[in-house]
């Protein structure tokens, strides 16, 4: 065998930014060597990632059509079966949105696997399986506060029903503390029951001892666990110390990071909003309202200032003036269009020398800043508080820190929490 084919050990696709993110650091912070691919076009099977143990994709695939969604995975399984990697981790995300079904049956076609093993669970932020239901805080999924997601409304909280809905492969549910016994048989995806972390590690372990982990799927709190179970961390890796004052960008109108934005601009954020014209305009990044709009930032940075930068919360169509609705698309291509006007924004003030740590709130918005600076690849280095992660990309000759979280993730205060001391109101 090919050693340097052999360097990779897990393959991780996440259906957005924010959850390879998320699943990645939970790799590097054991001292595992790992490297994140932005965008799915980038990946080649013939790059060695520079000795990476773990890869992470992001496919970008929570809003494509089922269909698209499964032709991706497929042809990313399909291409990797040649780096003859061990164990193959779908992200999914821990609400169950997204397309699911589709994506893990993409990965058992490609691989030629006949188990696919999933563990929905993630305890560390409330998540738990019993019973084949997925609960938040205790409260079946659907109904609780996550199953509200207007661009992601929760199908069902049954995890099986989610899974069935876009495909035909059948599922097994499995109670806690009992093993798959269909080994030998037809393609199966088998979903674990799982309301602890220890019992969540004991799963892992049956499962290795059964089934094998070659096809895993699950959330953050899987990847937590997988590379005691493989054997890959031997230390714990150390955040970089964040120096530099923030500049946040928020096009999430989550209630969590809007509550998370308005308390920082009472404690010393200077925020600014793009109207709801110049968040969903098309042709806003190439106007003087964007040319102006980054001069007046550049002179808050020069105050000294936390800065934050976000789109109109405005989603009802009832306020969206006929003329432009006729020109913005639907609600989801809004919020594209929302994304790629506040990433044009920051990537000319990055341009211009913006020396900062950047902060993103969700997925969407990472995805095409990086997109629109073309960077590659960046390395997640760790968590400075839960779901908000450290870390690092280069461009033009620059090295960055970032800070990453989803929409729903952090306390009111998350933002002045993790802000360096010397930056503070009353320092």
């Amino acid at each position: 065998m090919d050693a340097k084919k052999d360097m990779i050990k897990i393959l991780v696709l996440a259906d957005d930014f924010t959850g390879a993110l998320d699943s990645g650091v939970k790799f590097s912070a054991m001292g595992v060597d790992t490297q994140i691919i932005p965008n799915a076009d980038d990946f080649h099977e013939g790059d060695l990632y520079g000795g990476a143990q773990v890869l992470v994709i992001n496919t970008a695939t929570r809003h494509l059509t089922a269909k698209c969604a499964y032709d991706m995975i497929y042809d990313i399984v399909r291409r990797a079966s040649q780096l003859k990697i061990s164990c193959i981790f779908k992200k999914t995300d821990s609400a169950l949105r997204g397309n699911v079904g589709a994506e893990l049956s993409a990965v058992l076609d490609a691989s030629g696997e006949k188990v696919l093993s999933f563990i929905p669970a993630f305890p560390e932020l409330g998540r738990t399986t019993r019973g084949g239901i997925q609960y938040f805080e205790g409260v079946p999924i659907r109904e609780s506060r996550l199953g509200r997601d207007l661009f992601n409304p929760i199908f069902s909280s049954r995890v099986s029903r989610v899974i069935r809905q876009q495909t035909d492969i059948p599922v097994a549910e499995i109670p806690l503390g009992e093993s798959w016994s269909g080994v030998g048989g037809g393609k199966t995806i088998v979903v674990y029951d799982n309301e602890t972390d220890e019992e969540m590690e004991e799963t892992v372990r049956r499962i290795r001892r059964t089934c094998g982990l070659a096809l895993m799927a699950g959330c953050g709190g899987l990847a937590s666990i997988l590379p005691s179970v493989l054997g890959l961390g031997v230390r714990v890796t150390r955040i970089p110390r964040l120096s530099q004052n923030f500049f946040f960008l928020c096009g999430s109108i989550n209630p969590v990071t809007r509550a998370q934005l308005a308390y920082a601009q009472k404690n010393g954020f200077s925020v600014t909003e793009l109207s709801l014209e110049q968040s969903i305009d098309p042709s806003f990044p190439d106007s003087e309202a964007c040319v102006a709009m980054v001069e007046r930032l550049r002179r808050q940075d020069r105050e000294g200032k936390p800065l934050a930068l976000c789109s109109s919360p405005i989603v009802d169509e009832k306020q969206i003036p006929q003329e432009l609705l006729r020109h913005s698309g639907d609600i989801h291509q809004r919020r594209v269009q929302a994304s790629r006007n506040l990433s044009a924004v920051l990537k000319r003030l990055v341009e211009q020398g913006l020396e900062r740590t950047l902060m993103f709130s969700g997925g969407d918005l990472l995805y095409e800043f990086f997109s629109q600076i073309n960077c590659g690849s960046l390395r997640p280095m760790g968590e400075i508080a839960q779901g908000a992660v450290v870390s690092e990309f280069c461009h033009g000759g620059k090295r960055y820190q970032m800070i990453s979280k989803s929409g729903g993730f952090g306390t009111q205060t998350l933002l002045v929490d993790i802000l360096p001391p010397q930056f503070k109101v009353g320092r």
